[in-house]
């Protein structure tokens, strides 16, 4: 039965008291109330609804934001996408022994344990002067962390115009564990991997890297 509303839940046609009357008196509280029903609209009066627990609604709810923490969602889903898109408007010459940056993406976690996989495309570039038994190498590096992995070895070009040249586009990708919610910088770098013969980068064509959260 439902808790009492008025008289004639308390009360039967003869004017007694009912002998189940008790059991329709409303409770003082909700806490003693296993199943309490609003006679109307909840009004919070700018307070919060707080507690462990679930909602069971079946309808439509009506908010001017959602807020779904990272450790809700399951493995695999993606937490966020950050990148970072230039134009680079010229080949560069790497001196021997020394490294090229491309430009950064900076992303800043939203778990504490998650994986970032970083995506990049850089074009490799070679001319003849380079010098045949010179490398270009290329890594993904969190520069943050001062952590780098390498990728891939470009192998010099040779061609008797010095101003021919060999150039091509790789895609890499890499996944970096994260333990983290402050911010993290991610590039690909280009080294000359020789003591007197350089590496090179093309030019003429925009350069992204994409860094993606994804939840573990």
């Amino acid at each position: 039965m439902s808790n009492a509303r008025n008289l004639a839940d308390l009360l039967d046609s003869t004017g007694d008291v009912k002998s189940d009357a008790l059991d329709n008196v409303p409770a003082a509280d909700v806490v003693n109330d296993t199943t309490p029903q609003l006679g109307g609209n909840l009004d919070l009066n700018s307070n919060n609804i707080t507690g462990t627990g679930n909602i069971d609604i079946t309808g439509t709810i009506t908010a001017d934001a959602f807020a779904l923490l990272a450790s809700d969602l399951p493995s695999g889903a993606i937490l966020q996408v950050k990148s970072t898109n230039s134009y680079i408007p010229n080949e560069q010459t790497i001196s021997p022994g020394s490294y090229y940056n491309f430009p950064s993406v900076t992303i800043t976690p939203k778990s504490s344990n998650s994986t970032i996989y970083i995506f990049t495309t850089p074009t490799f570039y070679s001319r003849s002067t380079d010098g045949t038994a010179s490398d270009t190498w290329i890594y993904l590096a969190d520069s943050t962390n001062n952590i780098q992995v390498k990728m891939h070895e470009w192998v010099n070009y040779s061609d008797v115009q010095s101003h021919f040249g060999l150039r091509l586009r790789y895609p890499f990708i890499y996944p970096f564990s994260n333990t983290v919610t402050t911010a993290r910088e991610f590039r690909c770098r280009a080294y000359a991997n020789h003591s007197s013969k350089y590496g090179r980068i093309g030019g003429e064509n925009m350069h992204s890297i994409v860094a993606i959260e994804v939840a573990n």
